[in-house]
């Protein structure tokens, strides 16, 4: 398997994971809108999130204010994590 393979084929066993909540550790709320992640995913993709565990590495119920960053761009950010692209719903 090429090396362009086994990424995608990583990346799609995470996005699946992620939609039946699959081996999810933690969860991130964003107003009233709660999303599951991995802990993984999260700090490999972001900075942000990579230096919150790294202080914070029992951080399971995270909160992002809503004033920052709406339930909805957060969704697309997961998307982009997760599939490395983004599909904006109407």
């Amino acid at each position: 398997m090429s090396p362009d393979g086994h990424s995608a084929h990583v990346l799609g066993q995470l996005a699946s994971q992620l939609e039946y909540g699959f081996l999810c550790d933690c969860t991130v709320s964003v107003g009233r809108v709660r999303f599951r992640a991995h802990r993984a995913v999260l700090a490999a993709c972001s900075a942000y999130f990579h230096r919150l565990f790294v202080h914070r590495p029992e951080g399971r119920d995270l909160r992002l204010s809503s004033s920052l960053v709406t339930a909805q761009d957060f969704d697309l950010i997961l998307q982009l994590m997760y599939t490395g692209s983004v599909c904006r719903r109407p």
